[in-house]
C-alpha cells in the first residue's frame, strides 16, 4: 500500500481548508454585491419619483402620470386601498405588486410583476396629495441587475477550481521548504549512521529508505 507522505498531507489539508471557506467567500462576496445594487436601484428609483411626486402634491387635479410615458420607466397612482388612479402610457395592464404592503407610511421597495412576466424593482412612496393619502409606486426593469450578478457567478465558478488549483501550487512550495530543514536533518543523520558502521550494511530500521514519511524518493544512503 502506498504511504501517504507527510508532504502530500500537508498539501491536502491546504487545499481542504481552501476548499471549505471559498464557497463560504463568494457567497459572502456575491450577498455584498447584490445589497450594492439593490441599494443603487433604490436611491435611482428615489430620485426619479422625488420630482413627479412634488409636482402631484403642488398640482393635485392634474393627471400628469397618464402622459408619460418614459422607456424603462413604469409609474402609477395608487390610494390607500390599493386602487390604480393612473398609470404611465408605457403599462397596458397595472404591475403586479402581489406580497408588496401598501400600509407602511415610508418608502418601501421589491420586486413586482408586468403582465408580459418581466420582473422590475418597485418602490412604493407613499404622500399626501391634499387631503388624500396615496401610494406613487415607480418601476424600473431588473433585467440589468441579473445580469451583473449571474456574470459574477460565472466568474466565482471559474475562480473557484483555480484558487485551488493556485492553492495547491503555493502548499507545494511552502510545504518543501517547511520540510528542507527535516530532510537535511534525516541525511545528516544517515551519514553518520554510516560512518559509525565504518562501512557494515545496517539494519533496516537504521537506514533512508524510499517511501518514507518525508516523501525521500531516493535510494539509501548506506550500502
Amino acid at each position: 500500500m502506498k504511504v501517504r507522505t507527510l508532504r502530500l498531507r500537508m498539501m491536502l489539508l491546504f487545499c481542504t481548508v481552501v476548499g471549505y471557506f471559498s464557497p463560504d467567500q463568494y457567497l459572502a462576496f456575491w450577498g455584498m454585491l447584490a445589497h450594492a445594487v439593490h441599494n443603487q436601484l433604490n436611491r435611482q428609483l428615489l430620485e426619479t419619483a422625488r420630482p413627479i411626486v412634488s409636482d402631484m402634491v403642488s398640482e393635485p387635479d392634474a393627471k400628469d402620470i397618464n402622459r408619460l410615458d418614459l422607456p424603462g420607466e413604469f409609474f402609477e397612482l395608487l390610494d390607500q386601498n390599493g386602487q390604480i388612479l393612473q398609470r404611465s402610457k408605457n403599462l397596458a395592464r397595472p404591475m403586479k405588486l402581489d406580497g408588496l404592503s401598501l400600509a407602511d407610511s415610508r418608502p418601501t421597495f421589491g420586486i413586482a410583476a408586468l403582465e408580459n412576466g418581466e420582473t422590475v424593482r418597485v418602490a412604493l412612496i407613499p404622500f399626501q396629495q391634499g387631503n388624500q393619502a396615496r401610494i406613487f409606486a415607480v418601476a424600473i426593469p431588473t433585467f440589468g441587475t441579473n445580469r451583473v450578478l449571474d456574470s459574477f457567478g460565472r466568474v466565482a465558478l471559474l475562480l473557484f477550481p483555480l484558487s485551488l488549483l493556485l492553492t495547491a501550487g503555493i502548499s507545494a512550495l511552502y510545504v518543501g521548504r517547511s520540510l528542507a530543514p527535516i530532510k537535511e536533518l534525516t541525511l545528516h543523520a544517515a551519514l553518520m549512521a554510516k560512518r559509525v558502521t565504518t562501512g557494515r550494511i545496517l539494519d533496516a530500521t537504521a537506514g533512508v529508505f524510499p517511501h518514507d514519511e518525508l516523501g525521500d524518493w531516493r535510494k539509501p544512503l548506506i550500502t
